[in-house]
Order: C-alpha cells, then sequence, then structure tokens
C-alpha cells in the first residue's frame, strides 16, 4: 500500500516535472513498438508484491528516433512507466494482489534507444557496425528500490549502452527486451536480508528527495538566453557562456565559428555551441545545429559524423575548408570521394552533454 501511495505522489511529481509545456519537434511520425511478455528462466529468491515504474526522463514522449527516408520516434501503445511495469512484473512473475507487504520500485532516468549510442571501441568485439563508427543500442539509466511496506532501500543502479542492433533483423521491441533482461541480471544475485540490514532506510520523504535532488538548470528556466560561445556543457546548463565576441559562418560541408579578440579572430573547433540570444545552438559533426526545447531537454536535427559521397571535379568555396586549407577556392582534380552531412534527430543528455 505504501509503495502505491508513493508511485501516485511521485508520478504527479515526475509528470509535473518532466512535461514542461514546450515547443515540440513538427512533422515527424509515431512508430509504436511491440514488446512481448517473457518470463524469466530463473526465480527469484524473494518473492515480490507489487511494482509500481516511476517515468523520471528529462523527455518521457518517447523512446527514440527511428531512421530511413522519413524520421518516425518510437513509442509504445501505453506510457512508459505503464508498458515497463506490465513488462517486468510477467518477466519476474510479481503476483500483484496476493498478499504480502515487500514491493520494488523502479524510477527510470534514461531509456532509449539510439544507432549512435556509444562510439566504436575495436577492444569491444562487436561486429556488423555502420561505417560512421557508432554502435547502437539502448541508453539505460535505472534505480532499483525495495519496500517492506513501510520503509524504502536503495538496491542497485543500472547505468549503462546495452548495445543491440538497432540495424539488424530483430524488432526495437525485441532490443528494448534485451536491454529490460539486461538491467535485471542482478536483481536475481541479490542477498534481499542484507539489503534490508545494510542499506540506508528511507521514508516516502526521503525517496521523493532522494530523486528529485537534480533541480532544473538555468538554461530550463532562463526566460533569456545570453548570447556568447558555450566552451563546455557545464557553460550550456548555466547560461553563462564564457566567450561574448564571435561569428558564427555557415557552410555546405562544415560550419565554423571564429573567436574574436581586439582586432584578431580564431577559429574555435572545440566549443560545446553558442547562443545568438535568442537561439541555442550545439556543436556536432563540425555542424552546429539548432536545439529545440523538449520537456526538460534539448533536441537537434543534425549528425554526429560523416558519410562519404562520390562526386565528379568541382571547387569547394566553404568556410570549414578553407579555414583548414588556407584558400578560398579549393579545386577537387578527381571524381574521388568527398563527404556529406545526413542529419538525423538526437538528443541532448543533460548530465554528460552528450547526445545520442
Amino acid at each position: 500500500m505504501k509503495l502505491t501511495c508513493l508511485a501516485l505522489f511521485l508520478t504527479s511529481f515526475c509528470y509535473c516535472f518532466c512535461q514542461t509545456k514546450t515547443p515540440v519537434i513538427k512533422g515527424v511520425d509515431t512508430l509504436r513498438v511491440g514488446l512481448e511478455d517473457e518470463k524469466a528462466a530463473n526465480h527469484l529468491n524473494f518473492a515480490f508484491y507489487d511494482i509500481q515504474v516511476l517515468d523520471c526522463r528529462d523527455d518521457t514522449s518517447s523512446v527514440g528516433y527511428s531512421r530511413g527516408k522519413k524520421t518516425k520516434t518510437y513509442v509504445f501503445d501505453t506510457t512508459v512507466a505503464t508498458k515497463l511495469a506490465h513488462w517486468i512484473g510477467s518477466y519476474l512473475d510479481i503476483n500483484q494482489g496476493s498478499k504480502g507487504s515487500t514491493g520494488l520500485l523502479v524510477c527510470v532516468k534514461k531509456f532509449r534507444a539510439s544507432e549512435d549510442a556509444s562510439l566504436t571501441d575495436i577492444n569491444t568485439g562487436l561486429q556488423n557496425q555502420p561505417i560512421n563508427g557508432w554502435f547502437s543500442g539502448v541508453i539505460c539509466k535505472m534505480e532499483f528500490f525495495m519496500s517492506d511496506g513501510h520503509y524504502y532501500y536503495p538496491m542497485y543502479r543500472f547505468d549503462s549502452i546495452v548495445h543491440v542492433d538497432l540495424r539488424g533483423p530483430k524488432s526495437v521491441g525485441n532490443c528494448v527486451g534485451i536491454a529490460l533482461k539486461t538491467s535485471l541480471e542482478k536483481l536475481f544475485k541479490i542477498d534481499f536480508g542484507k539489503v534490508v540490514s545494510n542499506s540506508r532506510k528511507m521514508n516516502i520523504t526521503d525517496v521523493f528527495n532522494y530523486l528529485s535532488r537534480s533541480e532544473q538548470t538555468p538554461i530550463l528556466t532562463a526566460g533569456v538566453y545570453k548570447k556568447g560561445v558555450y566552451a563546455s556543457f557545464e557553460e550550456f546548463k548555466t547560461n553563462n557562456p564564457s566567450i561574448e565576441q564571435f561569428e558564427y559562418r555557415k557552410g555546405k560541408f562544415g560550419d565554423m565559428l571564429y573567436v574574436k579578440q581586439g582586432d584578431n579572430e580564431f577559429p574555435d573547433r572545440k566549443c560545446w555551441g553558442f547562443s545568438d540570444g535568442e537561439k541555442l545552438y550545439v556543436h556536432s559533426g563540425d555542424k552546429f545545429s539548432e536545439l529545440v526545447r523538449v520537456g526538460n531537454t534539448f533536441y537537434l536535427n543534425g549528425t554526429k559524423g560523416a558519410m562519404s559521397a562520390s562526386l565528379g571535379n568541382s571547387t569547394i568555396n566553404d568556410p570549414y575548408f578553407t579555414s583548414i586549407l588556407g584558400a578560398p577556392n579549393v579545386p577537387q582534380q578527381n571524381s574521388g570521394a568527398i563527404y556529406s552531412m545526413e542529419n538525423y534527430y538526437y538528443q541532448v543528455d543533460m548530465e554528460t552533454g552528450k547526445i545520442y
């Protein structure tokens, strides 16, 4: 009963906190993700009688974006909290409604399928990855609590990228299922007696304060964006750009941002982004893409890399290339490959500043 009361209380909190009334990305269709029920091969060494899932993500409207000729957003046929609670309850064989006071509380802070989840690492041994050098996967951050009907005990945090091939034969729903099963593996190894005796005992207020401790950052509450260059993600979060004088030059193959110091200017290729005083831009894939506020995060329609394409003789007159090569016009004498950009939807991780 206490777990249900906490869930109702925190669900209201999470909804108000995450679902800020902000512009949404227009012109994107939805793609419903099927998630079939499964049963774990093993049984827990402890019986849970209730499960609640809280969706505390910065954006609760989707679980990622697809790629293709037309971008679509991944959604379930119900809310993420309802879908995951049902799936986890079925997987763990939690007999809700049975007499018992022990409950499982799962707080979802990140859960998103992305085709550019992490950089390729030659030591991982993963195969069949795209040529742009990124692994696809499901980005997860989930907190697991145990309840005895009176108090709540932190069990563990699952904070990882589960690498699954979203472009392969498995459906997105299957990939989501793999991610959920991976997040639950530790639950089968936990000594629940030690959890009660060794973990911090928390009441409803303690859990609420713990889950709400990451307050809204200044960039989310700012009525006006300060004009300037964000040298780091921390400067972006605090709406405190350290460089005031700059010039932004947009190019077909790459953008350049020039920092001005007196009569001199020089290109800045390491900044996180900038604001023109009205809009926000992030630096990714040698382009500066406009950020769109959704919930308590930002999205961009941009790039994380370049894809090569064949092109005949041409002349490049672009600020990115001319600044590197030191010439206003650079002729391309043969029909080898040059780079062209492909844009997709990405979300900013408001903890790390990474986009995925």
